[in-house]
């Protein structure tokens, strides 16, 4: 586990939601939509997940193939807003993070969309990623 907010499962709301995270605007409308999203680093860089409910059981299945890869687990509610529960990597033993006890806890707790950031290629470059995500959060 890279982040959790202090009680570990409670959700980290957002003051202002498009200054984190946003939906990619070039996308709205389309049927892509709510497959994309952005989150915000302090330093104003961008970062690009894919989208995926926590319900899609083929999409799960599918995820838990992709080794080092940054994992952002989201609690959406019906006006749009998100909160943010987790900030994990996969590790270059995918399996282990997608059939944990922790992701299953995060699911458990209210978890409805896993936003999976694969763009950081080295080490370096997630622990940068990671960095700069959390810095909005004061970590």
């Amino acid at each position: 586990m890279l982040f959790a907010p202090a009680d570990s499962l409670a959700p980290t709301y957002f003051a202002s939601a498009r200054a984190r995270c946003a939906p990619l605007s070039a996308l709205a409308g389309g049927g892509l939509a709510r497959r994309f999203h952005s989150w915000f680093g302090r330093s104003g860089r961008r970062y690009v997940c894919s989208v995926f409910s926590v319900h899609d059981h083929a999409a799960m299945e599918t995820l838990s193939g992709y080794s080092e890869a940054l994992v952002l687990t989201v609690r959406s509610d019906a006006q749009g807003q998100s909160a943010l529960l987790s900030l994990d990597e996969t590790g270059s033993i995918p399996e282990l993070f997608w059939n944990s006890e922790r992701l299953a806890g995060l699911r458990q707790s209210g978890a409805s969309e896993i936003h999976v950031h694969l763009m950081a290629e080295t080490a370096e470059a997630r622990r940068a990623v990671t960095a700069d995500i959390l810095a909005q959060f004061g970590h």
